[in-house]
């Protein structure tokens, strides 16, 4: 691990990325246009239905969103995103879809909603904190102590849910250092040296650093 991780936020371009790694993936009033309407050209699609339901399956809602935003048709994949979400307001993976459509729009605020939802489904997957961290730190500055509590608060939710994932302590010790303090950032890498043994010797150089 390099002596320090970069200190700078990345733009909302990242959170398609870190939406990616995490793949897995929500039946309002109000549904959207139906997928047979918005498919008209993609006969070659295999239709799953339920015999039960007049909803198409998960895997067949989750591959036209897929080819949609593959062909950069993302109003055709938001509907049939927002459809699929009816019927599967659970589903990680559909969220995931209809958030990396989200965030073509740069639409932050309904993109953190949908991560709120995924945490909810899944809190252990420490990837939904980590964006939902990186999209709070969007814009942030070292004088908006309000907004470095609330995030500071949500990295330290994240270590409880995720059983001290090496992947949010090395995330937070690095927000400790820019905005909250050196002794936090060193009390979180020396936390990191317990979780992840391998790594230790990485962690005790930037502990050292810091002590100086």
């Amino acid at each position: 691990m390099k002596e320090k991780i970069s200190k700078y936020v990345l733009p909302v371009v990242a959170i398609i990325a870190v939406c990616s790694i995490a793949f897995f993936v929500f039946k309002n009033n109000n549904k959207a246009e139906p997928l047979t309407n918005i498919q008209e050209d993609q006969s070659n699609v295999t239709i799953e239905k339920d015999a039960n339901s007049k909803e198409f399956s998960e895997k067949t809602y989750i591959s036209n969103i897929e080819k949609n935003i593959t062909n950069k048709d993302y109003s055709i994949a938001k509907k049939i995103a927002e459809e699929a979400l009816t019927f599967y307001p659970k589903s990680e993976q559909i969220i995931n879809e209809y958030i990396a459509i989200l965030s073509q729009s740069n639409n932050n605020s309904e993109i953190a909603v949908y991560v709120d939802k995924l945490i909810i489904i899944n809190p252990t997957n420490y990837s939904y904190w980590k964006l939902k961290a990186r999209i709070a730190r969007i814009g942030l500055t070292a004088s908006d102590s309000n907004k470095i509590g609330m995030i500071k608060e949500i990295y330290e939710k994240a270590l409880l849910a995720t059983h001290n994932n090496i992947e949010i302590i090395s995330t937070y010790a690095v927000f400790a250092e820019d905005y909250l303090t050196k002794q936090k950032a060193i009390e979180l890498w020396n936390l990191a040296k317990g979780v992840n043994p391998i790594g230790a010797q990485s962690y005790q150089i930037i502990i050292d650093r810091l002590s100086k």
